[in-house]
Formats: structure tokens, C-alpha cells, sequence
């Protein structure tokens, strides 16, 4: 059995965290899981998967990915996590005596390295392994490339993807493997069906229910997913919008005005409010709040929409195939792995409403093509999301960073899961 160390870099409920907890979920009795996470809404959820789990005030990250990169007044972020950058190292020093022994050190989010090699370190050299979950753009040639991937290559053991879109983002040199995200349809439902309540507000039978599922942030494309609903609001009758989830913080008063006009934060699940209300539309676009019972969300939807900014497919287009419900994805150049631009879902271009529309519009207005795309989604997602598969890939994963660290670390472990790899 491995002793694996699992970091996660934020707090905040995330998919990141839902993919990590159904891993070691899959892998029980292969491993002995340690969470080490800042505190935060996530806990509570990986408490399921991982009894061990260490709680610390801060973990520092440093952004590089296409999106969060640090530009204008995100220096200010950079800034912060620097400085907190000692508060960050004692913690890990700290949690490096209470753990004892680990044989590998997996990180659930690039963003997340500097603590990651610090845990390494403190306790001797641990394989590394790495994943990657977002898509990283073009790395040019300045001092953060080259400190970034500097210590991906000292230290990482292995590194993985989580799909091809993310993987060809990585720079040439990077030995990475694809390990899709795994989903577990009967984990989705939990307890009674909460959610047939929103699901079931006006519109009647023939309406069609268009949603957004995730948390509400101005990059998932809340925003423009609520200006296209109005529009379509406006010129027709038979459609309903959902936003599926809630925001991360509420900010009021000075603050509040400081950071928005930094553009560093804000409250956007009140915003995504004011606007839906002054548009006179609150009957026909509802906000559910979070619903945990995913499986009574995606039965009642028809189309999924992930406008994001992030130019990368999210979990919750694999979430929907599952049910046959087809996607319209904001993706530049979607790779066949992930979406099929008009034989699985719709692609389209970010931060674009009007595209979404008339997307909305074209699967509203053709049922046939709504249920051959959600079909054909499904059977790519029932393909890549296998979790029995992708969990025994990451123990193998495990296994050659392990191996690669030298005899001195093979353990009886290893060939515990050898042998149940077999």
C-alpha cells in the first residue's frame, strides 16, 4: 500500500478537488491517503475520501496558466502570496513532522509547485507527481517560464494531464501522461432529489432548460451565459436558464469598490443577481444556488453551456455527457479527446454572447440534433471517464515515480499494486 501525500491548493470547493477525491475514492485499499489543504469549504467534501487530513491557514500559488498569468494590477496577487510565502513554509515544515513517511507527494494543481517542492525537500526527496488541469498557453522565455518549468523538470517525477488540450499547452521537453478526470454517476446523487424543485418552476413540459453548472465566477462565463438567457428571453418563450451553483465571496462596502476596480475580485453571484433582476427575466433565469444532488441537475437539463475563459474543457461537459446531454463549449480548437465541435457538442468562440445564442438557439429549435450530440457525447465520456481505468493508470503513475526514486524506496506496497494492477 502507498502512503500518498495529496496537496490541494485552495480551499474553495473546486473540480479539482471532486476529480482528486473520486481517485483516491476508486484507489481504496491501494493506498493510505494524507491531505494536506488550506482551510475551506473543500474540506468537508474530501473528508469523504481522506480521513488524514491537515488543515493549514495558507498555500501559497503562483498563477502561470494561460488565464491566471500575472498581468497589470495581478502583480498585486503575486505580491501577496510572496509574502506569505513564510507562512506557507512553516506550515509544510510543520505538517513534514506530523506525517512521517510518505512514498509520493501528488499535487492536484500545478499553481501549487512552490509548497509542493518545499514538502519534498523537508522530507527527503518523496517523488513528486505533478498534475496539470489548466490549460498553461504559450510559455515564452521570461524568468517565470523558466523557474516554472525549471522545477517541474528537477522535481517532478511524473506529470500528469488531465486531457490533450492541456497536454499540448505544456512546452516541449515535458514528459507528461493523459489521465482524463473520473466520474462515478452513482456518486452524483446524493440523498433525496433537492433539486426538483427549481427544475420545476413555470416553463412546463415544452420548455427546454438551458443551464450553467460551477461556481459563479466571471471566468466560467457567467456573464455572458446571462446576457445571451436575456436575449433569448426577449424573442421566445419556450426556453428556461438555469445558474447551477453559488459564488466564492461576498465583498461589500470600500473593499468591495477597491478590488473591483482593480479587477483583482468581486461578487459576482450579486451582480449576476442586480442584472437578471433589472432585465425583468427572474422567472425565466434562475439561480438554484448549489445543488450537491448533480444527478437531478443534469436529468433536468437539455443543454449544457461552459462559456468559460479559460479556452479548456471543464468536468461539468463530461458531467452533462454522461446523461446524453450535449454541451456548447468556449474552446478555440478542441481536440478530439474532449469535444467534437458539432458531433458531441458546439464549440464557440470566449467571451462571446451572441454565439452562445444563437448556439442556445440552434439546439433549442432542432430536439434530433440535441439528442445526436448528447449521445454521441455520452459514449466519448463513458470512454475517457471510466474510473475504474483512469485510477489504475494513476497507480501505475505512482509506481514509476516510486521506481524511479530508486531501490532504497521500493516498498511491499509496490507490489501490492503491481499485483492488483495485473
Amino acid at each position: 500500500m502507498y502512503r500518498v501525500i495529496y496537496i490541494n491548493t485552495t480551499g474553495h470547493m473546486s473540480g479539482a478537488a471532486v476529480s482528486m477525491s473520486e481517485v483516491i475514492r476508486t484507489l481504496n485499499g491501494l493506498i493510505d491517503p494524507v491531505l494536506l489543504t488550506p482551510r475551506g469549504t473543500a474540506t468537508a467534501f474530501l473528508s469523504v475520501a481522506i480521513e488524514d487530513i491537515v488543515e493549514v491557514p495558507w498555500l501559497a500559488q503562483f498563477d502561470h496558466t494561460r488565464h491566471g498569468r500575472y498581468r497589470g494590477a495581478r502583480w498585486l496577487i503575486a505580491i501577496r502570496e510572496a509574502v506569505l510565502l513564510p507562512i506557507t513554509a512553516f506550515s509544510v515544515w510543520r505538517f513534514s513532522k506530523r506525517a512521517g513517511n510518505a512514498d509520493v507527494i501528488h499535487l492536484n494543481e500545478i499553481t501549487g509547485i512552490i509548497p509542493a517542492v518545499l514538502l519534498r525537500r523537508f522530507m527527503n526527496d518523496v517523488p513528486l507527481v505533478v498534475h496539470v488541469r489548466a490549460n498553461m498557453g504559450e510559455q515564452g522565455r521570461g524568468l517565470r517560464s523558466k523557474l516554472l518549468w525549471y522545477l517541474i523538470r528537477r522535481h517532478a517525477a511524473e506529470v500528469i494531464c488531465i486531457d490533450e488540450t492541456v497536454r499540448s499547452s505544456l512546452p516541449d521537453g515535458i514528459q507528461s501522461k493523459v489521465i482524463h478526470n473520473s466520474l462515478n454517476v452513482s456518486r452524483m446523487r446524493k440523498g433525496p432529489t433537492p433539486a426538483a424543485g427549481p427544475f420545476r418552476v413555470g416553463g412546463g413540459e415544452s420548455s427546454v432548460n438551458v443551464g450553467i453548472v460551477g461556481s459563479i465566477i466571471r471566468v466560467k462565463g457567467v456573464f455572458e451565459f446571462v446576457e445571451a438567457a436575456i436575449a433569448i428571453c426577449r424573442s421566445r418563450q419556450d426556453v428556461r436558464f438555469f445558474i447551477v451553483g453559488a459564488g466564492l465571496r461576498r465583498i461589500r462596502g470600500v473593499r468591495a469598490t477597491v478590488l473591483g476596480w482593480l479587477k483583482l475580485a468581486e461578487d459576482a453571484e450579486a451582480l449576476i443577481t442586480r442584472r437578471i433582476v433589472e432585465s425583468g427575466m427572474s422567472d425565466r433565469i434562475l439561480m438554484t444556488g448549489h445543488i450537491s444532488d448533480l444527478t437531478a441537475v443534469y436529468e433536468a437539463l437539455d443543454i449544457l453551456c461552459f462559456p468559460s475563459h479559460y479556452d479548456a474543457p471543464g468536468r461539468p461537459i463530461f458531467e452533462a455527457a454522461l446523461f446524453g446531454k450535449p454541451s456548447i463549449v468556449a474552446i478555440d480548437k478542441p481536440l478530439p479527446d474532449t469535444l467534437v465541435d458539432g458531433v458531441t457538442g458546439i464549440a464557440i468562440p470566449a467571451r462571446d454572447s451572441p454565439a452562445l445564442a444563437a448556439a442556445v438557439v440552434k439546439l433549442v429549435e432542432n430536439p434530433s440534433l440535441r439528442r445526436r450530440l448528447g449521445e454521441a457525447a455520452r459514449s466519448l465520456a463513458s470512454r475517457v471517464c471510466d474510473p475504474d481505468r483512469n485510477a489504475a493508470e494513476v497507480a501505475e503513475v505512482y509506481r514509476l515515480a516510486v521506481a524511479q526514486s530508486g531501490p532504497a524506496r521500493a516498498t511491499e506496497g509496490d507490489q501490492n499494486v503491481r499485483r492488483t494492477l495485473r
